[in-house]
């Protein structure tokens, strides 16, 4: 578990233990002994600018029994969104987008019965589109455009909030679109890089 983790990294940090054991050996002696029993991740420790572990353990694809590595790539879900909020509003900033554009004036293809979808909508999840509509995916954003606004909108945008994962990805496409930039670049110059 992440909080057993985080007291055993404290503890292991503590001038006491420091003195006994070489921290990162605690660490890395007590994650190994997690990855034996299922846990599986990539650990990136530093501190005053010196790695200090950086490994992956465990599995990364438990069916093909692939390995983690210290650069495995991760899903993390809606843990992107507060990125991609961030992104929008940035381009906000620069006056690159607002909230009441409608996302056509920023994604290619968007059908006609979505036109009156804005950036605010997608930020808020009140587009009007059905929790349950599926998505694209790859890097073919009038595909992945096509296939997320394929489903009927359950009701007008704007008018009740139904949460959705599509919105989001969207909203993605929205940052690449405006930007000119992939949205990993632009995220990594404009928000992490400053």
């Amino acid at each position: 578990r992440s909080s057993d983790l985080v007291g055993l990294a404290l503890l292991a940090l503590s001038p006491a233990s420091a003195a006994q054991a070489d921290p990162c050996e605690v660490i890395e002696d007590y994650l190994d002994r997690c990855a034996v029993h299922g846990w599986s991740g990539v650990v990136y420790v530093e501190f005053e600018g010196i790695v200090l572990l950086h490994r992956g353990y465990g599995l990364a694809d438990r069916g093909a029994k692939r390995l983690n590595e210290a650069d495995t790539l991760f899903e993390i879900a809606s843990a992107t969104k507060p990125i991609t909020a961030c992104a929008i509003f940035a381009l906000i900033e620069d006056d690159r987008v607002a909230l009441t554009d409608s996302i056509a004036d920023h994604l290619p293809g968007v059908p006609d019965d979505k036109r009156a979808i804005t950036i605010e909508h997608l930020l808020a999840h009140t587009s009007g589109m059905p929790r349950t509509a599926a998505g694209g995916h790859g890097t073919d954003l009038a595909a992945a455009v096509a296939a997320y606004l394929a489903p009927a909108p359950a009701r007008p945008p704007g008018t009740e909030y139904e949460y959705w994962n599509g919105g989001y990805a969207l909203l993605a496409g929205v940052v690449a679109e405006a930007s000119g930039e992939t949205y990993q670049d632009f995220c990594r110059k404009r928000l992490f890089e400053r």
